[in-house]
Order: C-alpha cells, then structure tokens, then sequence
C-alpha cells in the first residue's frame, strides 16, 4: 500500500507539467524530456542499469558464483511552477521493501536553501553522497554498515561557491519489517564539507557528517558484506544488539583531485549507548588512490560535495586503475562481530558518458569472522553499466 500511494503521488506530480505547449526530447544517452515553452515545468525520465558477475575463491564461508541485476532503476524528475522539484526513483531489482529510493518533493523559492521532505538519502559519508554512477568501485567500501541510506523525513540544505551544508530528521525507511535494523526508530543526521581548492582539475574537498538515532525497538544490528553484493553472505557482523537507548555515528572524509590522479578517505565511528551492559564503539576507515591513464580528471561539485559523471576525452574513451583498502572493527565488549580488511584492485573503462566497464579483484582477510575463525576468501567481479 504505501509503495503504491507513493506512485501515485509521483505521478500527480508529473502531471502538474500544465496542458500547454511543450517540447519534448528522447535519446538514448538524456533520457526522455518534456519541458513547457515557458520553462515554468518539467519532466525528466532517466535510468540506470548495473549487471554484475563475481566468481568466489572461497576459504571457509560459502560463496557462491553468480550473475545478478545489482541495479536497474527509473526514475521520474523535474520541476513545477517554477520552484518545486520532485523525484521519483524505483529500483526493480532491489528486495521489494526497499525498491523506492529517492521519493521527495522539494521547495527552492529561497535559493541557495532547499526544503525537501519524502523518503531522502541522509546526508552522511562522501561515498553515500556520491551516485553510485560514480563510484570508483563495484561497491561502496565497509563502513556503508554504519550508513543509514534513504529514510522518511524532511532535509534542509544550502551551499556557497566552495561548501555546502545539509541537516534534517529523519523516521524509518520504507516497507521496513525488521526491527533491529539501524535505520528503525527516529535520527537527526547533518553534513558540512568544504573545498579550500575548488579548480576544473584540482580540488581538496574534506567534510564531517554525523547521526544520532534514538532506536524504537531498541535494538540495532551493524553488518556488511565482503564489498561484492553477488553473495549475501556477511563475513562480520554484530547480529542483533539489545538494550540500545541511542546511536551516535559520526565520519570524517577527505579528497584530493590533481589532474588524472585523485586520493580519496574516510574514517567512521558508531557509538551504542545501551542500558545494561556497558557501552559499544565500533569503526571503520578506506583509503584508495586513481588514475586515470588517458588524462582525464574525477570532476566534483563544490556545491553538492560528491562527485560528478566522467568525461571521457578521446575515442577510445576513459581508462582509470585505482587501489583501496578498507577495514571494519565490529568487536567490542561482549559483542564478537568480527574484524575484516580487504584489498580491492579495479580497472574501469568509460567508452562514453553513459557506459562503464569494471572489473574488481577483491583480497579479503576476516581475521576473526563473526564465528571467530580466520577466513580469507578472493572475489573476481565484474560489472556492465548503463545509465541515461
């Protein structure tokens, strides 16, 4: 029901594009675009479509070869009497309580502040910001356990010509069944970053972004995969935590752009208050290097604090080789979740705008798991995307 009431508001946004002439635009590479000749509404169709295949050199966990849809995404967008915004973004292969992502209504009438309110990705963490079109690998590193991801609720944010600034609160997500999960209960979450070099080819970004959560249930459970979404088994994890009063996660990142090559880190703590038991800190951090050998340059918005889409310059397209490592501590105390470091080595190759080939190869060393045995199993993957 509430997926269905969500389309349905979706498309009564769309249809406020008023009866009036229009133009309209369709290509393989922008989508679908209707616009009013007074440029007073809008409407955008775009998409994304991300394949992927893994092939496991398993140690001790099971894991098992596959070829999935990691993606495949539509999304409806534009604008409205001017200065109203929507979004509607449905994922078809994700797990059916969590298909709609981004779903919001949005107010720029006070520019450079937005009012938005719906189901919105919190603002936490230079990855989680950052599209997962433009990530430099098949997946966001470790501590995206500690990252909440796309919630109901409302955001403020703004932005200058070298920074930007977003906060809001936040309830569950939608079609959530479980409680014990960390987005359950109620959090306020907030970003600040700041670029002191902001160039076409060179930029210094860093950034602090927080959460705290009071949990209904009382309960929270922090897990992650070995960075490959082909298997859903969890090498470390907490597994349910109970007694949680609230949740304090906070983060620090950092990036650097310089011509073709880029470094780019974060570190990320989460805090577990709990009413009998004593009290829980578990972390994270990555850190990787890129370069992209054809000359081009990772571009990135000031005003938006994430990173944009890829241009490639020649017509062979881009090439990028980049290296990370990554590690995630989920012991503490009396909860044996498990330490994991892996070592992710990843070609991308940008043939144009809307393509991208990647192969990663993942050394993953759990050393414990969450069974407390030493577990290094070798993930080969790889992934065909396509967005518009």
């Amino acid at each position: 029901m509430k997926a269905k009431t969500g389309i349905v508001l979706a498309l009564a946004a769309v249809f406020t594009v008023q009866v009036q002439a229009a133009t309209t635009e369709a290509s393989p590479t922008r989508g679908i675009r209707i616009t009013s000749d007074d440029k007073s509404a809008s409407l955008r169709i775009s998409g994304r479509l991300h394949v992927d295949s893994a092939s496991f050199n398993e140690d001790v966990t099971p894991l098992d070869n596959d070829i999935i849809f990691r993606r495949a995404r539509l999304a409806a967008s534009g604008k409205f009497l001017r200065d109203w915004r929507y979004r509607f973004d449905y994922d078809f292969a994700a797990n059916s309580d969590y298909r709609i992502k981004g779903a919001y209504l949005r107010y720029d009438g006070l520019r450079p502040l937005k009012i938005a309110a719906g189901n919105i990705q919190e603002p936490l963490s230079l990855e989680e910001m950052t599209s997962s079109n433009r990530i430099t690998f098949m997946e966001r590193a470790m501590i995206s356990a500690f990252t909440p991801s796309y919630h109901l609720g409302g955001l403020l944010s703004t932005h200058g010509k070298n920074w930007s600034l977003a906060g809001g609160l936040f309830e569950k997500t939608i079609g959530e069944q479980n409680t014990d999960k960390l987005s359950s209960g109620w959090g306020t979450a907030g970003r600040l970053t700041f670029a002191p070099i902001n160039e076409k080819k060179r930029a210094l970004h860093l950034g602090i972004s927080g959460e705290y959560r009071e949990p209904d249930s009382n309960t929270v459970r922090y897990s992650t995969r070995p960075e490959s979404k082909v298997t859903n088994k969890r090498l470390v994890t907490t597994r349910t935590i109970r007694n949680v009063s609230d949740t304090l996660i906070y983060g620090l990142e950092g990036a650097l752009i310089q011509g073709p090559w880029s470094l780019q880190g974060e570190y990320m703590r989460a805090n577990v208050k709990r009413t009998s038991g004593g009290d829980l800190a578990f972390d994270g951090w990555y850190a990787f290097a890129s370069w992209f050998v054809t000359g081009e340059s990772r571009r990135y918005s000031a005003k938006k604090g994430s990173f944009r889409q890829i241009k490639p310059k020649g017509k062979l397209g881009a090439w990028e080789l980049a290296a990370r490592f990554s590690t995630i501590n989920l012991t503490d105390q009396d909860i044996k979740g498990g330490q994991e470091d892996n070592t992710t080595f990843g070609v991308n190759w940008y043939p144009n705008r809307n393509l991208r080939l990647m192969a990663n190869y993942v050394l993953v060393s759990a050393d414990p798991n969450r069974n407390g045995v030493k577990d290094e199993p070798r993930i080969m993957q790889f992934r065909a995307q396509y967005h518009f």
